[in-house]
């Protein structure tokens, strides 16, 4: 039983772990499957890895039947923060998809700090918080698109680009 586990019988403690935008699916143990992007729906697995002052993104590009027809990985020599990190390998990973005319795509990231990021956009007034609202209108260049978070064990693939670069 993990910690959260054992925390979740706890009224104010879900509450809290609730507004920190945690919902019921990390409580309840609802998140251990792998969800099959709909028809002409490509799933994005993206990653990042600070090393040594330096930066290596991996990302997968997979069709609904889970054919892998795209990706790969890069590095920055550049010492910034996590999130920054995978704010920069996202960045890519839309140029990537722009560059297959991929319409229809659901990309995956490991990182929870930057997924809340990226959700509450509109709210967020800091320098990182103003970069991803111009990364949000590249979005509209999809037809449909959505940011989710990904289990971290359905994305060794993109993890092993980003280690790879090292």
């Amino acid at each position: 039983e993990t910690f959260i586990q054992a925390l979740k019988d706890y009224p104010t403690t879900r509450a809290i772990l609730t507004l920190g935008g945690l919902d019921g699916r990390l409580l309840d143990k609802d998140y251990l499957y792998c969800e099959k992007p709909l028809c002409r729906t490509v799933k994005i697995n993206i990653n990042a890895t600070i090393l040594n002052n330096k930066i290596g993104f991996g990302v997968i590009i997979r069709d609904c039947d889970g054919f892998v027809f795209g990706g790969g990985g890069g590095f920055k020599d550049e010492l910034i923060m996590t999130e920054w990190a995978k704010l920069y390998a996202f960045e890519e990973c839309l140029k990537l998809a722009h560059s297959l005319n991929i319409d229809n795509a659901i990309f995956e990231t490991d990182c929870a700090s930057f997924m809340n990021r990226f959700k509450k956009h509109k709210d967020d007034i800091i320098i990182i918080g103003h970069h991803i609202k111009e990364i949000y209108k590249t979005l509209e260049m999809f037809t449909t698109a959505d940011v989710k978070w990904a289990n971290q064990s359905y994305k060794n693939v993109a993890d092993l680009f980003a280690n790879m670069l090292f």
